[in-house]
């Protein structure tokens, strides 16, 4: 296995996911994986689980897969999120749902882990937004490489002995130094939150070991109107196209 993709938190957002995979169509790719949280937020929850269901293997949970399986109230999670995973329970069908139960919290793939937010205690989809917070995860993570979603905002992290330190993505590959530990977060294909609002995902070259973080244009007016129309919250109508 040479190239494989990752993408991560879709959210319902189908406009952005086809345009992802017609990307990946364009390289030469060995495998999709897909780091959680298809749903959620976006207005078609069963078409991105198709998707997915259809085009990459290992999947892993995200934290909106366990709020829809859950007896979660979506008036406690509240706006955009309680609505959404309103809209997805309405959508989905039972045999989907049960689908999303079986789906594992962390995967391996290529000598690389696989999990949504931090190996620090992964069912509780800890947030890995500050270096401090990685010290945890990395205590955790047994391989040389793994990758994560989650936050939206793609990044990397390398353990450098005792210390943490993280690399803005930019474009081409980049070499990752394999005698240290590296975390990185594949950003959002269905609601980037780093002020650049095209989808965004990880191309990784086992070979080569060096990641490509691709972004992708896609209709958002389109999205935007599928929003809409599916009364989901405003906050999410208006944020896809700011990447806020």
């Amino acid at each position: 296995m040479s190239r494989i993709a990752l993408i991560s938190d879709i959210h319902g957002n189908i406009d952005a996911l086809e345009a992802v995979l017609a990307d990946i169509e364009t390289f030469q790719i060995d495998t999709i994986a897909c780091l959680g949280d298809i749903i959620g937020y976006g207005s078609e929850p069963r078409k991105c689980l198709e998707l997915i269901q259809e085009r990459c293997s290992p999947i892993v949970m995200g934290n909106h897969e366990v709020f829809a399986i859950f007896p979660i109230d979506p008036a406690e999670l509240g706006g955009a999120a309680g609505r959404g995973i309103e809209h997805a329970r309405e959508q989905l069908s039972e045999e989907q749902l049960d689908w999303i139960a079986r789906l594992p919290l962390v995967e391996e793939l290529a000598g690389a882990t696989l999990v949504h937010a931090s190996l620090d205690e992964p069912g509780d989809f800890n947030h890995l937004l500050k270096l401090r917070q990685a010290k945890r995860h990395f205590e955790e993570q047994e391989t040389p490489l793994c990758f994560n979603g989650h936050t939206h905002q793609p990044i990397i992290i390398e353990k450098v002995g005792r210390y943490i330190e993280s690399c803005k993505p930019h474009d081409g590959f980049i070499g990752l130094n394999p005698a240290n530990p590296h975390l990185v977060n594949v950003g959002s294909v269905g609601q980037p939150r780093d002020e650049d609002p095209r989808a965004c995902y990880v191309i990784y070259d086992t070979e080569m070991h060096a990641v490509s973080f691709e972004r992708v244009e896609y209709d958002i007016k389109k999205a935007q109107q599928r929003f809409e129309e599916a009364k989901m919250h405003p906050s999410v109508i208006k944020r896809i196209a700011k990447g806020l």
